[in-house]
């Protein structure tokens, strides 16, 4: 606990029991909002990698003419399918040890285990502008894509935000750990 935490519960009488207990109840709470906000972060990042980037790998495969060339779509989603399957492992683990939390109440040997895999971040990050460009440039110049984009972004898993909104999340997300 903090000075001002230690100070109120020795004038107020407190107990040290009780303060661990509050202590406790404060990590857990921690954890959880941790795990939850893993969550619905992966969540975006599927949409981008098992959505999105899967639906325009099958209309160029079924297309005569790829809708996107392979080079440019690997500039668009640079380590996207890295990242992703990183943070679902990362929300597994994170998951059970929320699940199993009287056992072993912390979360920081998780993270400890995670943080040298964030230089796929500094890369996506890198890569980020010219992903934005490189997705405009072809939304602009075929209409194959422009149309796909525009269906994809009104599934309702979607939520009426555009992908470049999903795509920013990575960017956002590592200054959230």
């Amino acid at each position: 606990p903090g000075r001002k935490e230690r100070a109120e519960s020795t004038t107020s009488g407190g107990d040290s029991n009780d303060d661990d207990e509050r202590l406790q109840v404060k990590l857990f709470n921690i954890a959880e909002e941790l795990c939850l906000t893993e969550k619905t972060y992966v969540a975006g990042l599927e949409l981008l990698v098992e959505g999105f980037r899967k639906t325009v790998l099958e209309a160029n495969q079924s297309a005569t003419k790829p809708l996107v060339p392979d080079k440019e779509l690997a500039k668009i989603f640079s380590s996207l399918p890295e990242i992703y399957q990183l943070n679902v492992k990362l929300l597994a683990d994170l998951e059970e040890r929320i699940a199993n939390w009287e056992s072993f109440r912390r979360i920081g040997d998780i993270m400890a285990q995670f943080a040298p895999f964030l230089k796929m971040y500094a890369t996506y990050t890198a890569d980020f502008e010219e992903a934005m460009k490189v997705l405009d440039e072809w939304r602009r110049k075929e209409t194959r894509f422009a149309d796909l984009l525009k269906t994809f972004q009104a599934r309702p898993e979607c939520r009426n935000l555009a992908i470049s909104h999903f795509m920013l999340e990575p960017v956002q997300r590592i200054p959230r750990y």
